[in-house]
């Protein structure tokens, strides 16, 4: 499918998205730049109608599950990277540091090569959302998800990666709460 094929239909429906950092650069192993994108999250779920069921925060990307209470997925989404990427680009901008000098360069160059944006590009354009359309597909979302970590060999158990929804199902310290499923609700009210 091409990337132009991949859009948000259903506003209101829960969907398995996907922010690439360009390049695939590794800007998340940094808490402070995780904890940005942690509190924008939060200011979207409180401000923007933005729901939240599980995520997992990976140094080049960020899994997300979620939907919206207004109806309007697409602009709590645009939202959330045009504030993180505006977030980080301050605070790299503020930074001396010159460790930081080759991601300005990297998202500088990433911003020439697409005309909608200006001098600084965090974020590949595509979410590649999936509309979940049954219990059956959630779950194996959700697993896939938690099971980054794992995959990527920093964990044993999902459930032991901070920034991650499995610790949430394991009423571990979580960086940040998450809603119960409406599909897996009306799942478990049409079994009983």
């Amino acid at each position: 499918m091409s990337e132009r094929g991949y859009k948000i239909r259903n506003q209101a429906a829960m969907h398995f998205l996907t922010f690439r950092v360009v390049f695939w650069v590794d800007v998340f192993t940094r808490k402070e730049f995780k904890d940005v994108f942690i509190d924008t999250l939060k200011y979207c779920i409180e401000n923007k109608d933005l729901v939240l069921y599980e995520y997992v925060i990976m140094p080049d990307h960020v899994h997300l599950l979620v939907s919206s209470n207004c109806g309007n997925l697409s602009g709590a989404v645009r939202d959330l990277k045009r504030t993180t990427s505006s977030k980080i680009r301050k605070m790299l901008d503020q930074s001396g540091h010159s460790k930081f000098a080759w991601l300005k360069n990297l998202f500088k160059l990433a911003s020439e090569r697409n005309q909608r944006v200006e001098n600084f590009q965090l974020w590949e354009h595509q979410s590649h959302p999936i509309e979940v359309i049954d219990y059956r597909m959630q779950m194996a979302i959700e697993k896939y998800i938690h099971n980054n970590p794992v995959k990527a060999g920093w964990v044993n158990k999902p459930e032991e990666y901070l920034y991650s929804s499995a610790r949430n199902h394991f009423n571990l310290e979580a960086v940040i709460d998450i809603e119960s499923s409406k599909i897996l609700k009306s799942k478990e009210t049409n079994n009983k």
